[in-house]
């Protein structure tokens, strides 16, 4: 598993869709850090019914998503910790009350 991508990025709360400025690397980058964050939460959540989540980062796939990126994404496809940012428990909740609310589920 490779954390580089998260461990590049960082959330930021006032424009999660990038609507005030995008960047598509950093948009990329807050995409893959907030999968892990909304993952660890959703973890919490579920935790003793039996269900396991996991999130990941596949590595290099054969996709042009790089055209628009102006920094080459190299793979180490060894299993690896991640971010300090990956861990913060705050952000992670902030972002699944985010979620629930944006898709009408809370």
């Amino acid at each position: 598993m490779n954390k580089q991508p998260n461990s590049m990025g960082e959330i930021d709360f006032n424009d999660l869709n990038s609507e005030k400025h995008y960047d598509p690397a950093k948009a990329y980058e807050q995409s893959k850090l907030a999968n892990v964050l909304f993952t660890r939460e959703l973890a919490k959540r579920l935790e003793g019914t039996g269900v396991t989540v996991n999130a990941l980062h596949p590595g290099i796939v054969d996709t042009n998503i790089a055209r628009h990126m102006d920094f080459v994404n190299s793979c180490n496809c060894a299993e690896s910790h991640v971010a300090p940012q990956a861990l913060d428990d705050d952000a992670a909740r902030k972002l699944f009350i985010t979620s629930l609310r944006w898709t009408r589920l809370h």
